[in-house]
């Protein structure tokens, strides 16, 4: 056979296989079967909001246990009180939902909420729904009811003054997004991120500024060296007070990460954990180098000077970085709201009296 006639043979060939495809299509996928697909809510106990608008800090779950890739198409959720809707909300999948948009087959998805609300209170159930792309797969649903996280310990803000809450907790917050669902974290007992509910605290003039002169050094900065106070009664169980503050800001300069299996604190710096009883532990971190002057089982009062403020460990720049927490390390541990007393939120009349204030990205404050 010619070449001529053998390319017109192939070509023939290959125009016959086009048309197939054209005419048949793209071959289905088998359905998925309910079930294979989950969904769940982590912490299993989602904290109630008292402020608005009303961001709920938890994490959706997705287990995909079918033998194909899923992509998030949607998450929508719908707030009841008895067989009543008196809320929705909904969102087309996008980066800020965390890593947890395309899952793998026989792996685990994680996604941050990423909803507010307006009309939660005690007593609502809120209804979350996960929709995929393509056809066959069925979409999954978890109802929960959020619960209040007033605290047992009575807290005061351990940094005094005029305080701005430089990065809180909300959606965009790096204390939000830490993949616990990773192999790595979970082979160390991790469940949940520790940081959940972190404050990162700074001080600030009346024009909301953080520093004088170019803030290219921790001096120029209000809140450098300003003292730090014990937020509530109890007895210190942890303290580091040698690692170097960073010296050149935006970088971590003189912080190497260390091994997070055997120096589960390390990327606090110099900080002060404070144990106040009834499962509340209070973390003072990245003090200034060598201003911790409490140590491990000093029992502690409130309003006592523990510290000063630094720019250690995993810091870009002098602040006090501030968490409630279940203990120590990052083990079986988890975070939560911090409700502060003897505040005033600039520009509401909220004051911290009663239950306190639970304070969050963009606040400023009159700690007293």
């Amino acid at each position: 056979m010619s070449n001529f006639l053998l390319m017109r043979l192939k070509y023939s060939i290959m125009l016959l296989l086009c048309l197939a495809v054209v005419a048949c299509g793209p071959a289905k996928q088998d359905p998925i079967s309910p079930g294979k697909i989950t969904l769940r809510v982590n912490p299993g106990k989602v904290c109630l909001p008292d402020r608005h608008p009303q961001y709920l800090n938890f994490d959706l779950l997705i287990t995909n246990q079918a033998s194909r890739e899923i992509k998030v198409r949607k998450v929508s959720a719908a707030v009841l009180e008895g067989a009543e809707v008196i809320e929705q909300r909904q969102v087309a999948a996008q980066e800020m939902l965390g890593p947890g948009t395309t899952i793998s087959a026989s792996s685990e998805g994680m996604l941050y909420n990423p909803l507010v609300f307006n009309s939660l209170k005690p007593g609502v159930l809120i209804r979350y729904k996960v929709e995929f792309e393509g056809e066959g797969v069925p979409p999954v649903s978890v109802t929960f009811a959020p619960k209040p996280c007033f605290n047992k310990t009575r807290l005061v803000l351990p940094l005094a003054g005029r305080v701005a809450v430089g990065d809180g907790f909300d959606l965009y917050s790096h204390h939000r997004r830490r993949e616990y669902q990773d192999p790595a974290w979970k082979e160390l007992g991790v469940f949940d991120h520790p940081d959940r509910f972190g404050l990162d605290l700074k001080l600030v003039d009346a024009e909301g500024r953080e520093f004088k002169g170019t803030g290219k050094r921790n001096e120029d900065f209000f809140a450098w060296g300003q003292p730090l106070r014990v937020p509530a009664d109890g007895t210190v169980v942890s303290v580091y007070n040698a690692q170097p503050d960073n010296t050149v800001i935006g970088t971590e300069n003189l912080w190497t990460p260390g091994d997070v299996e055997t120096e589960p604190m390390q990327g606090f710096g110099n900080h002060v954990l404070i144990d106040h009883g009834g499962g509340e532990f209070s973390l003072l971190a990245h003090a200034r180098a060598g201003s911790v002057i409490v140590r491990k089982g000093d029992r502690v009062r409130a309003g006592h000077i523990v510290a000063q403020v630094g720019n250690s460990g995993s810091s870009l720049g002098p602040h006090l970085h501030y968490e409630l927490r279940t203990g120590w390390g990052l083990k079986g541990i988890t975070g939560m709201p911090a409700y502060f007393h003897d505040v005033t939120v600039v520009g509401t009349d909220e004051t911290g009296n009663g239950k306190g204030v639970a304070l969050d990205s963009g606040d400023i404050v009159i700690a007293h």
